[in-house]
């Protein structure tokens, strides 16, 4: 088990600019329905512009909805000149590592400060350390927006999505072996819901545990696809009583419907219906 806390359900995490604070504050009174909300300091802020959107957020702080989980992307601390100040206000300010998320993390001890970040794996060294990264971290997010640009031909030949997933896998792996959430990057056309769909469905069937958006539209298609179906819940409370009523009876092994059920079996369908009681989904 990883030293950070524990695995945190988000299904979908909306990305939100600092410096729009009507947009901000709007995406932290929890109306959009992502399960995350973060505020971002990095790319969507210009650099002359970094220390309003840093006030922004501290002047917003007051006016979060506790019920929306919220993490701040601070600039990288390692290679911009203000993940510095975005690390040591918004800390100072009361927020937790694990609330904050830093981009571009290739080295531990380069780029992370301390333990317990959300951090971004979105380069070809970041992939290659993603187990160092994950046993360090509270969440990671996979930065595929800038993987794809990095892994492209000499020629400029865009590098396939397949072969991006491919990468990717060490990326989920790792997080699945410290226990802690891993999140798919962002889909860019944001109004193509059918493209959103398939891409989201590739992505939970790869492991992801949740996807990252740029635009409220995207966050219903984003939770369901994400979500446990109707089938899997009835499923998951059925092994759960069934090896329960083992349990009650000393019974060495459960079976349900012809087939063995053991520990893992059990103890995986009871965090899918945590998922479902946490998200309250029917």
């Amino acid at each position: 088990m990883s030293m950070m806390q524990a695995v945190r359900f988000a299904r979908s995490a909306l990305y939100c600019p600092a410096i729009n604070k009507k947009a901000m504050n709007k995406a932290l009174s929890g109306v959009t329905g992502a399960d995350l909300v973060i505020v971002d300091l990095e790319d969507s802020v210009h650099p002359n512009s970094k220390d309003e959107a840093r006030s922004n957020i501290l002047s917003s702080l007051e006016q979060w909805d506790s019920k929306t989980e919220l993490v701040v992307r601070i600039n990288s601390i390692s290679n911009s000149p203000w993940g510095a100040k975005d690390y040591s206000e918004l800390r100072l300010a009361g927020l937790k590592a694990s609330e904050l998320c830093i981009p571009k993390v290739e080295h531990v001890e380069k780029d992370l400060p301390e333990e317990g970040f959300w951090s971004m794996v979105e380069t070809p060294t970041g992939v290659l350390h993603s187990q160092q990264i994950a046993a360090a971290s509270t969440g990671i997010i996979a930065g595929t927006q800038d993987l794809a640009v990095e892994m492209q031909s000499s020629s400029g030949v865009p590098v396939c999505e397949d072969v991006l997933f491919q990468v990717l896998n060490q990326v989920v792996l790792a997080a699945k072996s410290h226990k802690i959430p891993v999140l798919d990057g962002v889909y860019a056309s944001y109004a193509d819901i059918e493209g959103l769909t398939a891409q989201s469905q590739k992505a939970a069937e790869r492991g992801y545990d949740g996807k990252t958006c740029i635009h409220p539209l995207q966050i219903e298609v984003v939770n369901k696809m994400f979500s446990p179906s109707p089938e899997v819940i009835k499923r998951a409370r059925d092994v759960v009583a069934a090896w329960e009523e083992a349990v009650k009876n000393d019974a060495g092994i459960a079976v349900l419907d012809k087939q063995m059920i053991e520990m893992l079996h059990y103890q995986n369908c009871l965090n899918i219906l945590a998922l479902v009681d946490k998200k309250d989904i029917k």
